[in-house]
């Protein structure tokens, strides 16, 4: 499901100091498999659905592994060939877009973002030699079904922005100059045609992210988490506690108005009424982001003019909190995911730097015996996700067995 996934092909995840990976050279600067698989696990308990979802797909994928296994080695090169192609074809279709020359698209960085997805599915695709023929080999097997799934994402993304301009309705609106909703964009027809026009690109900023949620899910979620901490030293408040004084800021008035419907969206994924608030919380603090950005892309468009009013000067604040530092929209995520060793959970989780200095580079680039064979493994974030839930079960086990005469076990 497009909306309730995660990928290893997600440039968009990333762990704290995104834009490390290439500047490391000791694997004790890069995140662990342990870290990555916690970003992870943390992102299920937001979103418990996504965990059975996952479900579902990992069990389709091991129907299509099992079919591949079953395959001839010619057979399996031809896929990877005709999958190649099909990669190379939905993105020239999508570079094409008109809609990607939004300002929004620089405000997310999505240039970076296709190249780092494109050369992800790549890898997943499997070896080619130097003449572009392909290598069949087990891991593509693991592998082309999950790429196959990426580019069908990324064609649900081609699809998206073509449609922008298909679904555009003019009709008088009541009290707005128009919003846009479940792919279409609404304009006020009772406006003069420079407002209409400046309406609409507001709105195809809407649009664009929208359609980048397709192949990018967690896009706005995972930068909210990254920026929401950040502290402007001028007022000593953070990046979200500005975001939520917006709230009655007029471009952001119709987000409070649907705080209703957010928690009943929220009630379908949470239990606890803490929970819920907590859920309907992060629900609006996303679609908040959302108009920031789109907000952002108008600002700069119109020439960063300086803004007048105090709510206009705190959004001010947010546009160069989104301007400084780190970058929200993480790009380079995936080369610390094929660099890291693999064993599944289990080592990963007894292996951590801190408890095994076999695990870390020394002064010299040396690290444990056969390092520079899993270094060049990829993460199948699918099977360690088994892996997890398999010692999961084990545990269970255990403590079911043995928790009644030892109660230490439970702690």
């Amino acid at each position: 499901h497009p909306e309730r996934r995660i990928c290893a092909t997600d440039p968009e995840f990333a762990p704290a100091n995104p834009g490390d990976f290439e500047k490391s050279k000791r694997a004790s600067e890069r995140p662990t498999l342990r870290q990555l698989l916690t970003a992870i696990l943390a992102q299920f308990e937001k979103d418990p659905e996504a965990l059975l979802e996952a479900e579902e797909e990992m069990k389709m994928i091991d129907v299509e592994n099992k079919q591949l296994s079953n395959m001839g080695s010619k057979e399996i090169a031809a896929i990877m060939l005709k999958t190649r192609s099909h990669l190379t074809s939905v993105f020239e279709g999508i570079r094409q877009s008109p809609h990607l020359s939004h300002e929004v698209c620089g405000t997310v960085g999505l240039p970076g973002l296709l190249e780092e997805k494109q050369s992800a599915i790549e890898n997943l695709i499997g070896v080619f030699d130097e003449a572009g023929n392909p290598i069949a080999t087990k891991d593509a097997n693991a592998t082309l079904p999950q790429a196959i799934r990426e580019i069908q994402k990324l064609e649900e993304m081609g699809r998206r922005l073509l449609g922008i301009d298909k679904n555009i309705v003019r009709k008088p609106i009541e009290d707005l100059k128009g919003y846009f909703q479940n792919g279409t964009i609404f304009i006020n027809s009772s406006e003069n045609e420079a407002e209409q026009a400046l309406t609409l690109r507001h709105e195809e900023g809407h649009a664009v992210l929208w359609a980048l949620e397709a192949t990018f899910p967690f896009l706005l979620s995972h930068a909210f988490e990254r920026m929401k901490d950040r502290v402007n030293m001028e007022s000593d408040k953070t990046f979200e506690e500005i975001l939520e004084s917006l709230a009655d800021f007029s471009s952001y008035k119709d987000i409070t108005f649907n705080m209703d419907f957010y928690r009943l969206d929220a009630k379908k994924k949470a239990n606890t009424p803490e929970e819920i608030e907590q859920e309907t919380h992060r629900i609006t603090m996303k679609e908040m982001l959302d108009e920031l950005l789109v907000r952002h892309a108008d600002w700069k468009r119109n020439g960063e003019k300086e803004p007048a009013g105090d709510e206009a000067a705190r959004e001010r604040v947010l546009f160069r909190m989104l301007e400084e530092g780190e970058p929200p929209f993480a790009v380079g995520s995936l080369d610390a995911l094929s660099a890291l060793p693999v064993g599944g959970p289990r080592k990963a989780m007894r292996s951590d730097p801190r408890d095994r200095e076999d695990l870390m580079m020394d002064e010299e680039g040396t690290g444990a015996a056969g390092r520079a064979e899993t270094e060049k493994e990829a993460v199948n974030v699918h099977s360690e996700l088994r892996e997890i839930r398999r010692e999961i079960e084990m545990m269970e086990a255990f403590i079911k067995a043995y928790g009644d005469d030892h109660p230490g076990v439970r702690e």
